[in-house]
């Protein structure tokens, strides 16, 4: 991940504008954490399936208000939501039926 991220930003800062990939940066690296955070607690409680689809809107606000926000962009931020709300249902939609439903849990072990 770290190396794809890497990646990305140099592959941005050849093709986009500074203040861009920024925002990106910005967006990305705290809808990560959000992420990463929600997804893992959430996992020790419930399906991967429900935990994708916690996770997911959970971290995408985050994201696109800062990134909108930051690139001067604020009206197009419903439109984001809504696309990256689709995005994550049907993600999840494909972990739960790539996994089944009933074996979409990881096995968590509880102290």
């Amino acid at each position: 991940l770290c190396v794809a991220g890497v990646g990305g930003i140099t592959l941005s800062l050849l093709l986009a504008d500074a203040a861009v990939v920024w925002a990106s940066v910005c967006g990305f690296a705290v809808s990560f954490i959000i992420d990463t955070a929600v997804f893992t607690l959430a996992l020790k409680r419930v399906k991967m399936w429900q935990a994708v689809l916690l996770s997911g809107p959970v971290s995408m606000i985050p994201d696109t208000l800062i990134f909108l926000h930051m690139i001067g962009l604020p009206q197009f931020i419903d439109g984001q939501l809504v696309g990256k709300l689709w995005g994550t249902l049907l993600y999840a939609a494909v972990v739960a039926f790539a996994f089944g439903k009933a074996q979409a849990s990881v096995p968590v072990h509880r102290a």
